[in-house]
């Protein structure tokens, strides 16, 4: 498995990739559309609400410059969304990280506990508390 599972946000499941070269989660709609415009319109709105949340914690992380939001993704039959803290000393900066070789450099299972913990907190707050500017 190329990442870990950290529960579900919402709408969505958040996976971690397991290479820790790069704060890089994915989200996962539980919808049967393939694409963002063919979900429903309240679906939608969710979906935005925690790819925003998701990117606000991850711009929050040590030496994050920049977030990569993208809906990418051609050999698995499913909508996912991935989003990339990206930083001016990562292995792939200024390009972009899709189809790159990631050197393995892997999460420990406590690295893994702690951002499950941390988002499941972020998101859980946001979702129940959010304002309607």
């Amino acid at each position: 498995m190329d990442s870990h599972d950290l529960g579900k946000v919402g709408l969505c499941h958040l996976r971690l990739h397991k290479n820790s070269a790069l704060p890089w989660f994915i989200l996962i709609p539980e919808v049967p559309a393939l694409e963002i415009f063919e979900m429903t319109r309240s679906d939608r709105v969710r979906l935005r609400s925690e790819m925003d949340l998701l990117a606000a914690f991850v711009k929050e992380l040590p030496r994050i410059e920049k977030i990569n939001v993208a809906a990418i993704g051609n050999l698995v039959p499913q909508l996912y969304i991935h989003v990339i803290g990206r930083y001016q000393e990562d292995p792939f900066w200024p390009g972009v990280v899709w189809g790159q070789e990631l050197s393995e450099k892997c999460y420990s299972t406590a690295e893994v506990e702690h951002f499950k913990s941390q988002i499941q907190t972020v998101v859980k707050l946001g979702l129940t508390g959010q304002d309607s500017d």
